[in-house]
């Protein structure tokens, strides 16, 4: 695509009219979209060749933290294709258990380390991304809807004279 199609679609959405907060946000959201993405190839190829398994929930342990606060400890178990039972911790700790005891969960680890085994939902894996991606989309969507109410109130100030 050359540059000049490229700037008349662009044009349609953000003229030159446009106030700066509007195109502030909307290219803020743009720019976060694009880490959106580059977080979420980078998890991918992270992960890519971790084996991925389902593993059980053994219990919910509740302990404090450094502030002193009561959080619980998720202890999980899964059985290597070899038929050896591996116990691992979930690094993530919470107020509120995401897993009851019993509950089987994807999990996912390195084939040389199978005690470095952790969660493997999307939201544990791309949280980053995730993040990312809806503070973009709102950013984008903020700027756009700002810049219907700015151009409107700058057209009525313009009919009012």
């Amino acid at each position: 695509m050359e540059w000049a199609s490229l700037r008349r679609t662009w044009g349609a959405y953000l003229p030159a009219s446009t106030p700066l907060v509007a195109k502030l946000f909307v290219w803020a959201g743009l720019l976060l979209l694009v880490l959106a993405g580059a977080f979420a190839a980078h998890t991918w190829w992270s992960v890519r060749s971790y084996v991925r398994i389902d593993a059980t929930v053994t219990e919910n342990v509740p302990t404090q933290d450094v502030q002193g606060l009561v959080v619980s400890v998720t202890h999980l178990r899964f059985q290597m294709p070899g038929g050896r039972i591996v116990n691992f911790v979930d690094p993530i700790r919470s107020d509120d258990p995401s897993f009851a005891a019993g509950d089987v969960v994807p999990a996912i680890y390195p084939r040389q380390a199978p005690e470095a085994a952790r969660i493997a939902t999307i939201w544990r894996l791309y949280f980053v991304a995730n993040l990312l991606g809806i503070l973009g989309v709102v950013f984008v969507d903020l700027g756009l809807i700002l810049k219907r109410i700015l151009k409107r109130a700058a057209q009525q100030r313009l009919s009012r004279t």
